[in-house]
């Protein structure tokens, strides 16, 4: 069993990998860091975990 997903209306999830940011994944998809925090709140943006999986809009 992996880990959790949290809840994503949109169903689309980033894995966090080694070296991601939420900047970097914010470039990546075509949105912003501060909607990625919307979407995803508790996660804490300094502290990523590989593995750990962000909601995406």
């Amino acid at each position: 069993m992996g880990e959790v997903r949290p809840p994503c209306p949109s169903g689309a999830f980033w894995e966090v990998a080694p070296g991601d940011t939420l900047f970097r994944i914010a470039q990546a998809v075509g949105t912003t860091v501060e909607r990625l925090l919307e979407l995803n709140p508790g996660i804490d943006p300094y502290n990523l975990q590989v593995g750990q999986y962000i909601c995406l809009p």
